[in-house]
């Protein structure tokens, strides 16, 4: 079983993870969702039983949400040494954005994928000399995932976005460029467009040319 960490501010995190739900559920992938603070709730040794749990369940991805706020606090040493990340995708927009960056890759396993938003990043050369595997999304020629325009690519219901560069998923399959139809709605941002898909990508996921997904589609399986 995968386990991923999605940090951000509530409503855009929420709406994020609905449509990575969407994605993986259309492509027969069980979830489990739960938010950080509640996991912990259930408390520390009763963490461990939780996780076995789930995964006993066929559960293939747990995905915790996490406020953005708890990145400042203690209480992501909580999970240590009990939880390492598969992948962690950060979607917030902070002026501090880096060093948040920074702190949560102390709970990423040794050999899993962080996924960024290369726009509000100036140098990556901090992540690049780390062991971890980068994907990055972003308005800019250099990010895995992208896009050329809001205004270019949306249609009726969602965005149109591309797979620039061949990205290496957690599984060590690798996924080559191509272009992705979200139907989303009004319910998710482009970003938080752009980081449900390189989650699915990095996740292993091999989503089809011209896919078309609608949040709504399908409801998690989570403990709120």
């Amino acid at each position: 079983m995968m386990i991923a960490g999605i940090i951000g501010r509530d409503e855009n995190q929420a709406k994020a993870t609905n449509l990575i739900n969407a994605i993986l559920a259309s492509h027969n992938k069980k979830t489990s969702i739960v938010s950080l603070r509640n996991l912990i709730e259930l408390g520390q040794n009763k963490i461990k039983s939780y996780i076995h749990e789930v995964r006993k369940n066929g559960t293939d991805i747990l995905i915790l949400k996490i406020d953005v706020s708890d990145t400042n606090f203690e209480i992501l040493n909580y999970l240590q040494p009990d939880l390492k990340f598969d992948i962690i995708l950060y979607i917030d927009i902070s002026s501090v954005y880096k060093k948040q960056i920074e702190k949560l890759l102390s709970l990423l396993d040794e050999k899993g994928i962080i996924i960024v938003n290369e726009d509000y990043i100036d140098d990556l050369a901090f992540l690049k000399d780390l062991k971890f595997d980068t994907v990055t999304y972003g308005f800019n020629s250099k990010a895995s995932i992208t896009t050329s325009s809001v205004d270019d690519t949306m249609f009726e219901k969602g965005f149109m976005l591309y797979q620039q560069k061949t990205v290496k998923s957690i599984n060590g399959n690798t996924i080559g460029p191509q272009e992705y139809r979200i139907d989303v709605g009004k319910e998710v941002d482009i970003y938080g467009a752009l980081g449900a898909v390189a989650f699915a990508v990095a996740s292993g996921v091999e989503l089809n040319t011209g896919v078309e997904l609608n949040t709504l589609a399908h409801s998690p399986t989570q403990v709120q």
